[in-house]
């Protein structure tokens, strides 16, 4: 079962600022590193996966939907 997240818009951080990178970089760094503490994710070819990431895109794996 899912449930609802709010979010705050509006914080004062325009995108294509100066820097908006470094704060992305701050704010994802916490969020990989939850992410692989949680141990969810699969094995492909012998390697464990469970996030990617690309620029500002965001891939996370799992090995079901109730695992995400």
């Amino acid at each position: 079962m899912s449930r609802f997240i709010g979010l705050v818009c509006g914080i004062g951080l325009r995108q294509g600022g100066v820097l908006s990178p470094y704060f992305f970089s701050v704010y994802i760094d916490s969020v990989v590193e939850k992410v692989c503490k949680s141990s969810l994710g699969c094995y492909i070819k012998w390697v464990y996966i469970s996030i990617m990431l690309y620029a500002d895109d965001i891939l996370l794996i799992a090995p079901s939907v109730t695992s995400l």
